[in-house]
């Protein structure tokens, strides 16, 4: 429960100093981040209330950064047939042909309308990825030429981690006076 905690209470100011930061700055809300861990077990959640007396629409990605052994040897699964938008082409839209997504490099997709668990193997291990009030799933990774312009991840480190993101972005989150939403993403191993 400690470790709960803490880890809330962190991802709590980080979403705070987000929002401060953002356009929504102005706006009447109460916005919280809650994370559970259990054995092998992540659950994150985000939740907003319209405290004003005014409407409004955000949009949302919980920005999970999984950790793998050699991404050119990951595989996700669950995304056949699926929509996406690819923005290393300039947002062009394309559909999910097979349902085994393998990495050779760079990737920044949004995927939509993904209501089904993923699931994301390498070599002798694998996680279930699912999610609730989140209706689209944002799949990045730098690629070696991209990893030269972030500071804050090492040149190598690109093949050791891909974000597969609960999003809410194609279309957003619009909440009347008093009204909640609640998104949230779970992760087993």
């Amino acid at each position: 429960k400690q470790e709960e905690a803490e880890i809330s209470a962190e991802h709590a100011a980080k979403v705070a100093a987000a929002v401060a930061e953002s356009p929504v700055a102005s706006l009447k809300a109460d916005i919280h981040a809650h994370v559970s861990l259990a054995g092998k077990e992540i659950d994150i959640e985000l939740a907003v209330t319209n405290t004003g007396d005014t409407p409004f629409e955000f949009t949302a990605a919980l920005h999970t950064y999984l950790r793998c052994n050699e991404l050119l040897k990951l595989q996700l699964e669950g995304l056949q047939n699926h929509g996406f938008e690819d923005f290393l082409n300039g947002g062009v839209a394309g559909e999910q042909w097979g349902d085994v997504l393998t990495f050779v490099g760079a990737i920044d997709r949004i995927y939509h309308n993904v209501n089904g668990p993923l699931t994301l193997r390498e070599l002798g291990r694998r996680a279930s990825i699912s999610m609730s009030g989140f209706d689209d799933v944002v799949v990045w990774n730098p690629g070696d030429d991209g990893v030269q312009q972030l500071a804050d991840m090492p040149d190598e480190d690109w093949r050791r981690m891909l974000c597969v993101e609960a999003a809410r972005i194609r279309e957003p989150v619009r909440l009347l006076p008093g009204e909640d939403w609640a998104g949230m993403q779970s992760l087993r191993a």
